[in-house]
């Protein structure tokens, strides 16, 4: 359907949603991010282009409908500011982390982003990455547990602070 320029019908379901939608789509690229696949492309009933996980896809059917790829979609640019497979219209926002110098030969080798910029100080690692802040960045910031605090922005300092104070709650 990629290769054809070929219109998919989807039945999708969301992870905890017991409603399945009916989709037109028209398939740009497959992508795999950490172990699970998508496809991108564009949707009729959004108007836009979006992700959709392979395992969510219930039912997929070919249409006879063909399509071109918008002008203007590049996979480069799409991705350009994501954190992770998804992309979301919210605004991109610059953001200082600082690590524990125990972890400066992880962030050299494995970088968190595309963006990284990195700077090392005599207590600690800056590190200033440009991405749209969501679900994955949250979960990639929390996975470092004590060895990083977010200095900016605020409002990503205070989402990460109530993630803590509701995980350790569970603890209490």
């Amino acid at each position: 359907a990629i290769v054809n320029q070929q219109k998919l019908q989807l039945t999708y379901q969301k992870f905890n949603s017991t409603q399945k939608t009916e989709r037109i789509i028209h398939p740009y690229l497959l992508k795999e991010h950490r172990y699970r696949w998508y496809v991108i492309g564009f949707s009729e009933e959004r108007s836009r282009v979006i992700t959709f996980a392979l395992d969510r896809i219930v039912e997929i059917n070919n249409t006879d409908a063909n399509f071109e790829i918008e002008s203007q979609f590049n996979p480069s640019l799409f991705f350009k500011d994501a954190f992770g497979i998804t992309q979301t219209d919210d605004e991109v926002c610059e953001i200082v982390l600082h690590f524990s110098k125990s972890l400066e030969g992880y962030l050299k080798t494995q970088p968190i982003h595309q963006s990284q910029k990195m700077e090392i100080f005599d207590d600690y690692i800056e590190i200033v990455i440009t991405v749209i802040p969501g679900f994955e960045l949250f979960e990639k910031i929390l996975s470092y547990g004590s060895q990083v605090e977010v200095v900016s922005p605020i409002n990503v300092r205070e989402k990460v602070a109530e993630l803590l104070k509701s995980a350790l709650l569970k603890y209490n």
